[in-house]
C-alpha cells in the first residue's frame, strides 16, 4: 500500500461515520413542515440550520429544501454576543471560522445542550454573562401553521457591576439550490449589499425566485406584537464571506455583490444587530426573530401575483398590519399603463398607502411590490373575509388573487374584584381592592387599563394611582392589580366603587361593589371610689368609655338593691358635657338609665359619667351595669354600720 493511499485510508477512517446514529453529531427537531438541526460536536456546537422537510402543502418543489445552509453539519451561521465592546461568538470553538476571521477571537463554548420534545437549547456563560439560546417551532401568524422557527437569546449579568451586551445573528440563507434570490421588504428587491435601519424595517422579508413557480418561498418575521418580536436595530443583507468574516463590525458597502469574491454564484446572507444596552446586576434581556416558510398566495398568469397577510387578525387590537402584494411580469415582453387594485371587506381601513396604483412601465420579467397597512373599525365582522386584488393591463391578460384572513371578535377577559363586604371604622380606615384578569383566549393582550370610580365616602391616599396598566398579558396568564382605598365612615353607612378594564383588544368589562361601614364598639370600664362603706357614707361608680371611632351608645344602665342602696345623684364632668348634649338621664326607682350618648371623636379614655350611692342597710348590693341590654359588669358593694359614738 502506497502511501498516499494509507495517508488517505487514515484521514477517511479519522471522518464521523454518517451511517452510525447521527444523535451524536446533531440535535435535530421536525414535523410535516420544516427541520430544525443543531451542531452537537465540539467543533461549531451549538451552531443550526433550518430545512424544509413537505414544506407549504400548496407546493410540491419545495420539499427537503434548505433554508438556512447547514448539510451535513451547520457551521456557516453564528451569532455574535458584544460584551462591553468585545465581541464573543457564542458555541463551540471553529478553526474555520477562526481562519477566516484571521484573528485570535474568543468563542463562548456550551455549558449545556438539550434537545426536548418542543426546543432545543444551548447555554454558555462567559465572563459573567449567561447566554440562552432557545430554537423552538412556532405557529406562523401567515400561514397559522408550524411552519417557522423562533430564534431566542436571553443575556444575563450574573456579575456585580453593569454591563453593555448587545447581539448579532448572521444566518447564511439559501432558498434549495437557489443561494441568490433578492431579499424583498417593503418596495424593495434586494439583489446587492444593503443596510436597512430600525425605522425602515417592514414587519417581515421575503424571499423567493419566481412567482410563477417558486422553488422555495421563505420567510423572516421581524415585528410581531402577538408573537412578542421587536425589530432590531438595523438589518444588512450582503454576501456570506464579508459577514463571516467580520463577527461584529463590517465595512459597508452599499451596492457590493452577492457573489463573494474569488466565487462565481451568489451568496446570500444576512446580519441582525440588536445594539448594546446596559445590564445590571441580575437583569436580563431576551432578543428573539423567528424564520421559516412564507405565507404567500400565488396566482400565475401573464401577469403573476402574490399576496400575504396575516392569516387572522382582531378587531380593536388597536394597531395596523401589513397586506402585500407582488406583481410579475411574465408575459414575455415589457407592459404599460398597469392598475393594481386592491378590495378590501367591509370595515377595513386602510392607514398607509393607496388601494390603487398605476404602474406606467414594467420590464418583461420584472417584480413590482406594493405595501398597503391596514386596520379594523369596532364595525369589522368576525369571520372569514376576503382581501381581493385585481391587476389590469392595457396589454396582457388581467389577473386576479384573494386571501383570506380571519377576523377575530375582541376576546372576554374573566375579572374578578374583591373587596371586603364590610369595614370596621378606625383611624385609619383603609380597604384593599383586588382586580385579578385573566387572558383565557389564544392571543396575547396588550396595554389593558384599570380604574376605579370612588364616591364621596372614599377616596384614594396620596401614594396611590387610580389607573394602573397591565402591559402584556399572555394567553393564559392571570394578572392582579391592588389598590389601598381611604374611606369616611362619618359620612354614610356605605361607600360604592367601581372597577373598570378596557382597552383597544378586549370589550370593556365594569365590576361595581358596596362596602358597608360597621362603627367599633365602645370599650367600658369602671371604677368604685369604694366597695365597702357604712350605712349613711357616700360613692360613687365612674363609668369610663375608649372608642377608636365617633360612635353612639344606644343605652347604658346601671340597677341597684334600692333596700341596700340609695341612688343620690349624677355628674358629668363640665368640659365634657359637649359630648351629653343630647343625653337623657333617666331615674326609676332601682335603675339610672342613660339614652342617646353621641361620642363625636375618638378618644382613648372618656369618662362618661359618675352616679353617686348611699348607703342604706348594713348588707350586700350588687351594681349591676348594663350596655344595650347586655349585662358589662357586676360590681359588689358591702354596707356596714355607722359610726355609733
Amino acid at each position: 500500500m502506497t502511501y498516499l493511499l494509507s495517508l488517505l485510508l487514515l484521514c477517511l477512517l479519522s471522518l464521523p461515520s454518517f451511517s452510525q446514529s447521527t444523535e451524536n453529531i446533531t440535535l435535530a427537531l421536525e414535523n410535516e413542515f420544516i427541520k430544525l438541526i443543531v451542531n452537537n460536536t465540539d467543533k461549531d456546537k451549538a451552531r443550526f440550520a433550518i430545512e424544509t422537510t413537505h414544506g407549504d402543502p400548496k407546493h410540491t418543489n419545495d420539499d427537503n429544501q434548505s433554508l438556512i445552509y447547514g448539510r451535513p453539519i451547520p457551521w456557516t451561521s453564528y451569532t455574535t454576543i458584544l460584551i462591553d465592546n468585545h465581541p464573543l461568538i457564542f458555541g463551540g470553538a471553529s478553526k474555520k471560522i477562526q481562519r477566516r476571521i484571521g484573528s485570535n477571537i474568543p468563542f463562548s463554548g456550551i455549558d449545556f445542550q438539550k434537545k426536548t420534545n418542543t426546543s432545543i437549547l444551548s447555554l454558555a456563560t462567559h465572563k459573567h454573562i449567561h447566554i440562552s439560546q432557545e430554537l423552538s417551532f412556532l405557529r406562523n401568524t401567515y400561514t397559522r401553521v408550524k411552519d417557522t422557527v423562533l430564534i431566542d437569546y436571553t443575556l444575563t449579568n450574573l456579575d456585580t457591576i453593569t454591563h453593555d451586551v448587545g447581539l448579532r445573528l448572521m444566518m447564511d440563507t439559501k432558498l434549495g439550490s437557489n443561494d441568490g434570490a433578492p431579499f424583498r421588504l417593503s418596495t424593495q428587491a434586494i439583489t446587492a449589499e444593503t443596510l436597512v435601519k430600525q425605522e425602515d424595517l417592514s414587519d417581515f422579508w421575503l424571499t423567493f425566485d419566481s412567482l410563477s413557480s417558486p422553488n422555495v418561498i421563505a420567510q423572516g418575521t421581524l415585528f410581531s406584537e402577538q408573537l412578542n418580536l421587536k425589530q432590531p436595530d438595523q438589518l444588512l443583507l450582503a454576501n456570506w464571506g464579508t459577514l463571516v468574516d467580520k463577527p461584529w463590525h463590517v465595512e459597508y458597502k452599499k451596492g457590493r455583490s452577492f457573489i463573494r469574491m474569488g466565487e462565481l454564484e451568489k451568496d446570500t446572507a444576512l446580519a441582525m444587530y440588536w445594539n448594546p444596552v446596559t445590564l445590571g446586576p441580575n437583569e436580563s434581556v431576551t432578543l428573539r426573530t423567528a424564520y421559516g416558510l412564507g405565507g404567500l398566495t400565488l396566482s400565475p398568469g401573464d401577469i403573476s401575483l402574490g399576496l400575504t397577510a396575516p392569516a387572522d387578525f382582531r378587531i380593536g387590537k388597536g394597531d395596523d398590519f401589513l397586506i402585500m402584494a407582488y406583481i410579475l411580469n411574465s408575459g414575455g415582453f415589457d407592459i404599460r399603463n398597469t392598475t393594481v387594485r386592491f378590495t378590501l371587506p367591509k370595515g377595513f381601513e386602510l392607514s398607509a398607502g393607496q388601494v390603487e396604483t398605476s404602474i406606467d412601465y414594467l420590464e418583461a420579467g420584472e417584480t413590482k411590490q406594493i405595501p398597503i397597512r391596514v386596520s379594523l373599525k369596532a364595525s369589522a365582522e368576525a369571520g372569514s373575509q376576503k382581501i381581493i386584488l385585481n391587476v389590469n393591463s392595457d396589454t396582457l391578460e388581467n389577473n386576479k388573487i384573494e386571501r383570506d384572513i380571519v377576523i377575530i371578535a375582541p376576546p372576554q377577559i374573566d375579572s374578578t374584584f374583591t373587596l371586603p363586604a364590610t369595614k370596621l371604622l378606625n383611624n385609619d380606615a383603609y380597604v384593599r381592592a383586588t382586580l385579578s384578569i385573566h387572558n383565557p383566549s389564544a392571543y396575547t393582550l396588550t396595554q389593558l387599563e384599570s380604574s376605579l370610580e370612588l364616591d364621596s365616602n372614599s377616596s384614594l391616599p396620596s401614594f396611590e394611582k387610580n389607573k394602573k396598566t397591565i402591559q402584556r398579558l399572555n394567553p393564559n396568564e392571570t394578572s392582579t392589580l391592588n389598590w389601598q382605598i381611604q374611606i369616611d365612615g362619618t359620612k354614610a353607612e356605605e361607600t360604592t366603587i367601581r372597577a373598570t378594564t378596557n382597552s383597544p383588544s378586549i370589550k370593556k368589562q365594569i365590576h361595581t361593589k358596596k362596602i358597608f361601614f360597621q362603627k367599633p364598639p365602645i370599650t367600658l370600664s369602671q371604677q368604685v371610689s369604694r366597695k365597702t362603706c357604712k350605712e349613711k357614707e357616700s360613692f360613687f361608680v365612674r363609668v369610663d368609655a375608649s372608642n377608636t371611632y365617633p360612635t353612639d351608645i344606644n343605652t347604658l344602665s346601671i340597677q341597684f338593691d334600692n333596700s341596700h342602696l340609695s341612688f343620690l345623684r349624677t355628674s358629668i364632668e363640665p368640659v365634657l358635657k359637649e359630648h351629653f348634649s343630647s343625653a337623657n338621664i333617666t331615674v326609676k326607682e332601682n335603675k339610672i338609665e342613660i339614652s342617646n350618648i353621641k361620642i363625636n371623636q375618638s378618644v382613648t379614655q372618656l369618662p362618661l359619667l359618675k352616679v353617686h350611692f348611699i348607703g342604706k342597710l348594713k348588707g350586700s348590693s350588687d351594681l349591676i351595669i348594663k350596655e344595650n341590654g347586655d349585662i358589662k359588669d357586676v360590681i359588689e358593694i358591702t354596707i356596714t354600720h355607722g359610726d355609733t359614738k
